[in-house]
C-alpha cells in the first residue's frame, strides 16, 4: 500500500513557494528529493507547462531517479510534454550541440575518461624537457598535472595567468641554491608548461573532457549573448540539486542564463560538499542569494529542511555537535527528529591495530544480526577505499 505523501511545515513552504528564487538548506536525510519533485508537481498543477521546467543535478543516476520520480508523480510516463531533466554537465553538453560552433567546437570530439586523461597525461610529461619536476615519481606527476588542469578550467582561468602571478627573476635562479618557496614556483610553472602541452595534444586529437563542457557552454552564453537569451527564455523554473557541489565554471553558467530571468530553487548542503577534490566552491552555495536576487532586488531567501528521518535522536545531537564547529549558511537548522524517533545509542571505542577494531565490529555486526537486525540494515563507512578490506 502507497502511503499519502504528508509534508512537513518546512517542506509545504518550499513546495507552494512563489515564482522566485530560493535557496533550500537540507540536512542530511530530510527529504530533499521528495520535495524537490513534489514542488515540480505543485508548479505543473499551477497551471505551468511541464516542458518549460528544468531540473539539474549531478549524476545521470540521481538524474534518472528525479525524472521517474517526477514523471510518476504527474502521471506522465507517456506524454509528450514533460519536464526536461539532466545532469550539469549534460546540460552543459546540449548547449555545445546546438550552440558550440560560436566558440569552435567540434561536435565529433571525443569525450576522454580517466584512462584517456591518464594515459594522455604520462605521455606528455615523458616528453617534458626541464629539471624542475622530478619524473622518477611518474604516476605523481600525473596526478598534478591532471589537478593543475582540471582547476584552470574549472575556475576559468589559463596558464597565463599562473605565470603572471609568479615572482620575478625566476628564469635567472641558481637550481642548486633554492629555497622551498622559489623551488615550488619552479615546479609550479614547469607544470603549467605542461598543461600547456596537454591541452595542444588534446585539441590535436580531437579529445575534450568534462570540465571543458562546462568552460565551452560559459564561451557560449558570454560570446552569443543571442544564444543565452534563447536558452533562458525556454523555462519558466529551474529546480537545482546539490548545488553545494558545483564548481566556479557551473555558477557562472547558470547566473548567466537564469539570474533575474527565471525563478531558480537551488538545494544543498555545505555539510556534505563531496567534489571539493573536483573543484566544488562552498562559496556557491553561500553567495546564491546575491546571484539570484528577487524580482524587487532583494537577495533570496533561505527555506531550511532540518525534520531528519534516517536516525534516531542520540545521533542527531552528535551530528549537530560537530556541525557546529563547522561554517554552514545562514538559514540552515540543526537536524530535528522525526516524531516519534527512539533515543538510539552511539558507542565510541579505541584500538591498538586496524584488525583488532574490524574483528570488533564484525563481532558487533553478528550480534546485531543475532537480535533481529537484518544485514540489509547495517552500514560500516570508512574514510577511504583501502580500509574496506579487513
Amino acid at each position: 500500500m502507497i502511503q499519502e505523501f504528508r509534508p512537513t511545515r518546512e517542506q509545504r513552504l518550499i513546495i507552494e513557494y512563489p515564482a522566485e528564487p530560493l535557496r533550500v538548506a537540507a540536512g542530511a536525510g530530510t527529504g530533499k528529493t521528495t520535495t524537490i519533485v513534489e514542488r515540480i508537481a505543485h508548479l505543473v498543477r499551477q497551471g505551468l507547462d511541464p516542458a518549460r521546467i528544468l531540473g539539474v543535478t549531478f549524476t545521470n543516476k540521481a538524474a534518472d531517479e528525479l525524472n521517474q520520480r517526477v514523471l510518476a508523480a504527474l502521471g506522465l510516463e507517456d506524454a509528450d510534454r514533460v519536464p526536461e531533466v539532466s545532469t550539469y554537465h549534460g546540460f552543459a553538453a546540449s548547449i555545445l550541440d546546438e550552440f558550440g560552433v560560436y566558440v569552435g567546437y567540434d561536435r565529433s570530439s571525443m569525450l576522454m575518461d580517466e584512462g584517456h586523461r591518464s594515459e594522455l597525461a604520462a605521455r606528455v610529461l615523458r616528453d617534458v624537457a626541464t629539471h624542475d619536476l622530478d619524473l622518477t615519481s611518474l604516476p605523481t606527476r600525473r596526478r598534478e598535472l591532471l589537478s593543475l588542469a582540471a582547476t584552470i578550467t574549472d575556475n576559468l582561468v589559463d596558464t597565463d595567468d599562473i605565470r603572471r602571478a609568479a615572482p620575478q627573476g625566476l628564469d635567472d635562479v641558481d637550481r642548486d641554491d633554492t629555497d622551498d618557496a622559489t623551488q615550488a614556483w619552479l615546479k609550479r610553472l614547469a607544470l603549467t608548461d605542461a598543461v600547456d602541452r596537454y591541452e595542444e595534444e588534446k585539441r590535436r586529437l580531437g579529445l575534450i573532457e568534462y570540465g571543458d563542457l562546462i568552460r565551452l557552454a560559459v564561451q557560449v552564453v558570454q560570446h552569443a549573448p543571442d544564444a543565452a537569451t534563447e536558452i533562458g527564455s525556454r523555462y519558466d523554473a529551474v529546480v537545482l540539486d546539490e548545488y553545494q557541489d558545483t564548481d566556479p565554471a557551473q555558477r557562472q553558467l547558470l547566473t548567466t542564463l537564469f539570474s533575474t530571468k527565471v525563478p531558480v530553487v537551488a538545494v544543498g548542503d555545505t555539510d556534505q560538499t563531496i567534489y571539493e577534490w573536483r573543484g566544488a566552491s562552498a562559496e556557491n552555495f553561500a553567495a546564491f542569494p546575491e546571484d539570484f536576487p528577487r524580482t524587487d532586488g532583494f537577495g533570496s531567501e533561505t527555506a531550511p529542511l532540518s525534520v531528519n528521518r534516517r536516525s534516531d535522536r542520540l545521533i542527531l545531537d552528535l551530528a549537530n555537535g560537530i556541525h557546529d564547529e563547522l561554517p554552514h549558511v545562514e538559514g540552515a537548522l540543526p537536524l530535528a527528529p522525526v516524531q516519534g524517533a527512539e533515543s538510539g545509542e552511539v558507542i565510541t571505542a579505541w584500538f591498538d591495530t586496524e584488525r583488532s577494531e574490524a574483528e570488533w565490529i564484525a563481532m558487533s555486526m553478528e550480534h546485531e544480526h543475532e537480535s533481529g537486525t537484518p544485514w540489509s540494515d547495517v552500514a560500516v563507512l570508512c574514510r577511504k577505499r583501502s580500509q574496506f578490506k579487513p
